[in-house]
C-alpha cells in the first residue's frame, strides 16, 4: 500500500510540475476560451463553462494526449535510470566479491528484475482496484444511511 501512496504523490507532483511548466489551469483554459468566443462571436450570448468545453474538445484531448505522453515517456526514463542504478550496483558487489556474470547469468538477473516489477505493477493495480471497491461500499453505506434517516 505504502508504493502506491508513493505513486500517487508523484503523479500528483507531476501534474503540478505541468501547471509550473507553463500550462494553463482550468480557469485559464475558461478565460481564454470565453475571449475568443466573445472575439468570434460578437453579440452571441456566452455559452456556459460545460459548452465551451464542448466546443474545444479537440484542444483538450489533444493536451491530454501529449500530457499522458510526456508522462509515459517520462515513467520510462525513471525506470530506466532505476534499472541501470541496480545493474550498476549488482556489478559493483559482484565486482566486490570477485565475482564476474556470463551472459546466462544477467540475463537470470534481468528475468528476476522484470519478475520483480511485474509483481509492482500487479499490487499497484490490485491496490487501485481495492480503493475502488471501498468507495463504492462507503456509497452504498451513506445512500442506506440516507434511506434510512429518512424513513424515521
Amino acid at each position: 500500500m505504502r508504493t502506491s501512496l508513493l505513486q500517487l504523490l508523484a503523479v500528483s507532483a507531476l501534474l503540478c510540475a505541468g501547471v509550473a511548466q507553463g500550462q494553463e489551469t482550468y480557469m485559464q483554459k475558461i478565460d481564454r476560451w470565453q475571449k475568443e468566443f466573445r472575439r468570434d462571436n460578437p453579440g452571441v450570448p456566452m455559452p456556459n463553462d460545460g459548452q465551451l468545453q464542448k466546443l474545444h474538445r479537440d484542444e483538450l484531448i489533444a493536451q491530454s494526449n501529449k500530457d499522458m505522453a510526456q508522462g509515459r515517456a517520462n515513467r520510462q526514463e525513471e525506470l530506466r535510470h532505476e534499472y541501470l542504478l541496480l545493474r550498476h550496483d549488482q556489478m559493483q558487489k559482484n565486482a566486490k566479491n570477485g565475482v564476474t556474470w556470463n551472459d546466462a547469468q544477467w540475463r537470470a538477473w534481468d528475468a528476476e528484475y522484470n519478475r520483480q516489477r511485474e509483481d509492482e505493477a500487479r499490487a499497484w493495480l490490485q491496490a487501485w482496484y481495492l480503493m475502488g471497491e471501498l468507495a463504492r461500499q462507503q456509497a452504498i453505506q451513506d445512500e442506506f444511511d440516507r434511506a434510512r434517516r429518512g424513513s424515521n
